[in-house]
């Protein structure tokens, strides 16, 4: 449109957005583009306690922002709370390459690596 064209006050609601002259591209208020966050879920933490000897202790990898580093405190609570050793955690914004998956149990010989990434996919 040219420019007297345009509308002094454009009302189109809550969410709108306006785009005047754009070529290609997305315009939008609110965009949600990846899946949500893994959870930790009860069946999560049934699969880990399955999985895990108490013998041997566990380094805690959290990978990404703060609210995937709260569900690696989630995570690490509840290790504690089952009687894990977990000596390090490291927690790590970002990883290359990233995860493919959102938990990640790697077994070693003296130890076990949990990753945690719960936005990877």
């Amino acid at each position: 449109m040219p420019p007297s064209d345009i509308p002094s006050v454009i009302n189109q609601g809550s969410g709108s957005a306006v785009s005047i002259g754009q070529q290609g591209g997305i315009t939008a208020g609110t965009m949600n583009i990846a899946p949500a966050r893994v959870p930790f879920t009860p069946e999560l933490k049934a699969d880990l306690l399955r999985k895990l000897k108490t013998n041997k202790p566990i380094e805690l990898q959290t990978v990404g922002n703060d609210v995937d580093q709260k569900i690696g405190d989630e995570v690490l609570s509840f290790l504690k709370a089952n009687g894990y050793q977990v000596p390090q955690r490291m927690m790590i914004g970002m990883l290359a390459p990233p995860p493919n998956r959102p938990y990640t149990l790697d077994e070693h010989e003296d130890k076990y690596v949990l990753t945690i990434a719960p936005s990877a996919h």
